[in-house]
């Protein structure tokens, strides 16, 4: 049994299909397809993590920080949060406003 793709993961395996079929359909030369394809994934990455940044401030996961009065810089960036019971029910508090 295989675990399941992390966020990024998925992002970065739906960049690489998704450009390579840019790529292929999208010029005719080989030299030219191969740049194309790599200039698509590139900026499907940039775009990807860029609206990532955009919406962070929006998460969920902040807002139980901040109810709980934790400062935010004590969790560190890009963690795998699992949440505990009273997370669980802030944040379904929180979903149900």
């Amino acid at each position: 049994m295989t675990a399941p793709l992390t966020h990024l993961q998925s992002m970065v395996l739906f960049a690489l299909i998704i450009s390579l079929a840019f790529g292929t359909l999208g010029r005719r030369r080989p030299k030219e397809r191969l740049k194309y394809a790599a200039w698509s994934f590139f900026l499907f990455l940039l775009i990807g993590i860029a609206i990532g940044w955009v919406m962070y401030p929006f998460s969920v996961d902040r807002r139980i920080h901040r109810l709980k009065g934790k400062r935010e810089s004590q969790r560190p960036p890009f963690a795998v949060l699992r949440l505990s019971k009273e997370n669980q029910q802030i944040s379904a508090a929180i979903l149900q406003r």
